[in-house]
């Protein structure tokens, strides 16, 4: 019989051969976990905070309304003359004062 056409070929090792499929495995999963913690886990990061802040503030300003609004019915309630007028007065000058207080905390820009 003729060898032409045939590839001879040298007897494997077995052990050699799962040598090489589990290194080529390990510098998979490392170049793998290599970019996901380069790329992948910042813009995660990133984008827990920017939802988490997008809540906080949305909780904020709910906070923020519903204290207006305890504020204007307890003043209405318990402050003579007991009218809307004065009560919603007396909440825009609470207010007023605390933004007065805020402003004069802020960081200058100097």
């Amino acid at each position: 019989m003729s060898d032409y056409g045939q590839v001879s070929r040298a007897p494997t090792d077995v052990r050699g051969d799962a040598d090489w499929a589990a290194r080529t495995a390990d510098t998979i999963e490392r170049v793998v976990g290599s970019v996901h913690d380069k790329a992948v886990a910042p813009v995660t990061s990133a984008a827990r905070w920017i939802v988490y802040g997008l809540v906080a503030a949305a909780v904020g300003m709910a906070a923020v309304v519903l204290l207006a609004i305890g504020i204007v019915r307890v003043v209405i309630a318990y402050v003579p003359p007991h009218e809307a007028y004065a009560a919603e007065g007396y909440a825009g000058g609470i207010f007023f004062l605390l933004g007065l207080f805020l402003w004069s905390k802020r960081a200058s820009r100097r």
